[in-house]
């Protein structure tokens, strides 16, 4: 009988060992890069040939390079490396910005 109670205390003093909880509980955590642009709808080419559309997943494992192009903005280059979980947030900027033009003028791209 002692020998139950002595395992069901052991037994409630461990279940009240808990992991460490995150400073930020509102802190976003990714098991892989978050690409993110503004506008979104941008297309992100890898070494490799492989290309997805923003907002993408990118799971980098090694050494890579992304490009980033939009029709009538700017393509941006990155070196990505291995291992580094969280979100890139990417503005692209405009090949010819005008403010001169108005919105419904401008042709398809």
């Amino acid at each position: 009988m002692r020998y139950m109670l002595v395992l069901i205390i052991a037994g409630l003093a461990m279940s009240s060992c808990t992991t460490p909880v995150p400073e930020k509980a509102t802190e976003k955590t990714y098991p892989y890069l978050l690409v993110v642009t503004v506008p979104s709808g941008a297309t992100l080419t890898f070494t490799g040939g492989d290309t997805c559309e923003t907002p993408c997943p990118v799971n980098v494992t090694f050494q890579m390079k992304m490009t980033i192009a939009k029709a009538g903005y700017k393509p941006i280059t990155y070196t990505l490396y291995g291992n580094n979980p969280g979100e890139l947030l990417v503005e692209l900027e405009l090949v010819a910005p005008t403010t001169s033009v108005e919105e419904g003028a401008l042709p398809d791209l």
